[in-house]
């Protein structure tokens, strides 16, 4: 084995000579949409991920798609546009966990706790993400992070106590969930 130096770009590199040439496939805007992600260009990700789900005919690739169009909505800071990705991300996938966390987490930027806390409820119940794509399981413990705050604020301690416990569950010794777990704990006496 010849020990090469890595080129990070060479992806990228590959996929803007294929489109400025004239290439068209729609699976390599996914590509370039995430290679774009990766490099920290949100604008071109952006244009490459909206074009691709305009375009594509694969639903589960369509979803994943528009949970790193949220990703990035999150990352810029523009929870109204993490609130559009994650609806039609339920319009598309509404059996998916992933659909309803994405609009518990535009809902808990949005400081509207009660649609937080339906949103957060719908996900936790959802059953495994039916697909051959990787999705992150461990999001189904994060989502407790926003989960917990939102029944706080409805006024529902039991349940954010019960989230915070949830959550740590596969996330133990997370500053934020254990620091909440405590303050419920004492409010309601326990």
């Amino acid at each position: 084995f010849i020990n090469k130096p890595q080129d990070p770009s060479r992806n990228l590199r590959i996929l803007q000579h294929y489109f400025n040439n004239g290439g068209n496939d729609v699976r390599n805007m996914y590509y370039a949409g995430l290679e774009y992600f990766n490099h920290n260009d949100l604008p071109n990700s952006i244009k490459y991920l909206t074009e691709y789900v305009g375009k594509s005919g694969w639903d589960d690739e369509k979803a994943m798609a528009f949970i790193k169009l949220v990703e990035i909505a999150e990352r810029q800071g523009l929870p109204q546009q993490v609130l559009h990705y994650a609806l039609e991300l339920i319009k598309l996938k509404p059996d998916w966990f992933e659909s309803y966390y994405a609009a518990c987490k535009a809902y808990y930027y949005l400081a509207k706790w009660p649609q937080c806390a339906m949103y957060g409820q719908f996900a936790v119940k959802c059953p495994p993400t039916d697909t051959l794509l990787f999705v992150n399981e461990a999001e189904r413990f994060y989502i407790h992070q926003y989960l917990n705050v939102a029944l706080n604020n409805i006024g529902d301690l039991p349940g954010a106590l019960a989230s915070t416990q949830a959550g740590l569950i596969g996330l133990p010794g997370h500053p934020q969930l254990l620091n909440n777990q405590r303050q419920y704990q004492n409010i309601l006496g326990i």
